[in-house]
């Protein structure tokens, strides 16, 4: 299986702008999805990417998505592999 390093989702709360940042130890096809509390995708921020080996930060700008303030999830999937990140946006 593949591994993966520190994936964090920062600033948490956000507000304008979030990054998701993570280490992949091999190049990747890369999804990130953000979901409500209902568990509806609200965005996709980028579906079956390439990424490179290292260190990745990817800018989620949230006041271009027009999301509600509240609680939501960041679904990333790493060549098959999830990580789920809780999110709170506030404006």
């Amino acid at each position: 299986a593949q591994q993966t390093n520190n994936v964090v989702q920062y600033p948490n709360p956000a507000g304008d702008i979030s990054y998701v940042s993570f280490k992949l130890h091999e190049e990747s096809q890369v999804s990130i999805d953000l979901f409500d509390v209902q568990g509806k995708k609200v965005y996709t921020v980028m579906n079956n990417e390439t990424k490179g080996y290292g260190k990745v930060i990817i800018s989620i700008n949230l006041s271009e998505i027009y999301i509600s303030n509240g609680y939501y999830y960041c679904y990333l999937t790493m060549n098959g592999v999830s990580k789920t990140l809780k999110m709170i946006v506030i404006e």
